[in-house]
């Protein structure tokens, strides 16, 4: 059985579409649960798309690469991609009660703050990001 699965997605929207079946293929195989397919394929809905809006100043076709494996009971996702770090730990607290479209920074998506327990984790090593999240 294969523990991890490797796929690259361009930076652009219509590619998010081929992330659901990878999600669903691989959890088949490990038999996780449907809610943990769908809570990974909500969780890189967004994740991607915030990469794909707002990482890249350019229109310059980029690869962003992400990486799915089984830790125990977690799916875990990894996401690699060379656009603009950003680190939602400095970009300072979440008004939860604003509307969306009021938050700054496209910000509105970030609900979770940065708290030290929290399992993503943003490193901007080099020219690459790099967030890794475990769902279960």
């Amino acid at each position: 059985m294969v523990n991890a699965v490797e796929t690259s997605i361009l930076n652009k929207i219509r590619d998010l579409s081929r992330m659901p079946e990878l999600v669903a293929q691989f959890a088949e195989q490990h038999g996780l649960s449907e809610d943990v397919v769908f809570g990974m394929n909500v969780a890189l809905d967004e994740m991607l798309s915030n990469i794909i809006k707002y990482g890249y100043t350019d229109d310059a076709i980029h690869e962003i690469h992400i990486r799915l494996s089984v830790s125990g009971a977690l799916l875990v996702a990894e996401i690699e991609d060379d656009g603009q770090p950003f680190d939602h730990c400095a970009a300072g607290p979440v008004d939860v009660d604003a509307p969306y479209r009021a938050q700054p920074d496209g910000r509105g998506g970030v609900r979770e703050g940065c708290r030290p327990e929290s399992p993503g984790h943003e490193d901007a090593a080099g020219s690459r990001n790099t967030e890794r999240n475990p769902w279960n």
